[in-house]
């Protein structure tokens, strides 16, 4: 049987090679030709993970025959001009059709369906394969495409790449130093300190600000759930060095590990959480603001025996008073955020029925997983 060629496009952020590699061994399963596309510079993020299977451009594999075409929906300019500029190399239309992915692990898709603007740019309706999500199924994408056409991929499939790399990165060493802590509490930063992420919607002030909220949130969680014996552990943003390594030093819990010293910046924090889960005897926590982080969560723990962990999810009002932008920064963006993010933990309970949400409030709830 002359299968369509599946041709995958990196969009080129680390959040992406997970998603891409459960939908590459998707493909696998069923014995389809399929082809991950990304530039040569990009290309460490994968091997970080030991796949290599990559090839740099995709012009030999476009010229004719069936070819399904996988593409990120968001709503950004150059989420569509990526997918331009591919069908701008095809002559022939005709066997193609379009499969979209969603934004990472997080799963959501906004925009203007690129399939809709492909098929105005170029005068030809292409026609849409399927759609994937990882591990549940958003809203933005259940309320937008035909069930049929969604394809949800459990992520177990990538606890054994987990394993791989974090022995690669000596977790071991890792866990050493956890090893004598009864709670591990894992805080991704996000840049809310700066003026460009999000265009500045975020701009809490200072690194010193944005490190008194996380400071304050530790000391809620703890005290909430009367945690003692606690270490953090902090995973900066790369594209934000310095902002990270100020909030960093300013956070005042004594006890406190910065991941940069452990971790490559190519690798998600997914592979860690997953090793805390399966291998440290203590309970995990994690503080996130606008992150979705927390949301693998529960999938891993719906496979990992007697492990408890806790999310916090967002940030409090009076947290942001100080701020001069506070109220107007509350009611806008985080609490329409935490709202959606509400219902994202719903979703993924709805599968594994280990959640139970506590304690909301506007622009914050405690997510408990068991």
């Amino acid at each position: 049987m002359n299968h369509k060629v599946n041709i995958i496009f990196f969009p080129g952020q680390r959040y992406f090679v997970l998603p891409i590699i459960l939908i590459y061994k998707y493909y696998q399963e069923q014995d389809l030709p399929v082809i991950v596309v990304c530039e040569k510079a990009k290309q460490s993020m994968f091997s970080e993970y030991g796949f290599t299977d990559l090839v740099e451009c995709a012009k030999n594999y476009l010229s004719s025959g069936n070819r399904n075409l996988v593409f990120f929906q968001h709503n950004t300019p150059g989420s569509f001009n990526a997918v331009k500029k591919v069908l701008e190399d095809i002559v022939e239309f005709d066997g193609i059709e379009l499969s979209l992915m969603p934004d990472g692990l997080g799963n959501s898709m906004y925009g203007e369906s690129l399939i809709d603007e492909a098929s105005k740019r170029f005068e030809h309706h292409f026609s849409l394969n399927e759609v994937f999500s990882f591990g549940f199924v958003h809203s933005t994408v259940a309320n937008r495409f035909e069930s049929e056409k969604i394809t949800c991929l459990p992520i177990k499939p990538l606890f054994e790449l987990f394993e791989n790399v974090m022995q690669k990165h000596s977790f071991a060493k890792l866990k050493t130093e956890l090893d004598s802590f009864q709670n591990i509490m894992l805080i991704p930063y996000r840049p809310w300190c700066t003026k460009d992420f999000h265009g500045g919607v975020y701009d809490i002030g200072n690194a010193e600000n944005l490190a008194k909220i996380y400071d304050d949130l530790i000391e809620r969680l703890k005290k909430h759930y009367n945690l003692d014996n606690v270490i953090i552990l902090f995973r900066g943003d790369g594209r934000y060095e310095a902002d990270s390594a100020s909030v960093y030093d300013n956070l005042t819990l004594k006890n406190k590990i910065n991941l940069v010293d452990y971790l490559p910046e190519e690798i998600t924090l997914e592979p860690v959480i997953y090793s805390i889960l399966n291998k440290c005897n203590a309970d995990f926590q994690m503080i996130t603001l606008d992150s979705t982080t927390f949301q693998s969560v529960p999938l891993m723990c719906s496979h990992i025996a007697n492990v408890n962990a806790i999310g916090s999810i967002g940030c409090t009002k009076d947290l942001l008073e100080f701020s001069e932008r506070g109220s107007h920064f509350f009611t806008s963006k985080l609490n329409g955020k935490i709202n959606d993010f509400f219902y994202r933990f719903q979703s993924i309970n709805s599968i594994t029925k280990n959640i139970n949400i506590s304690s909301r409030s506007e622009g914050h709830f405690y997510v408990e997983v068991n």
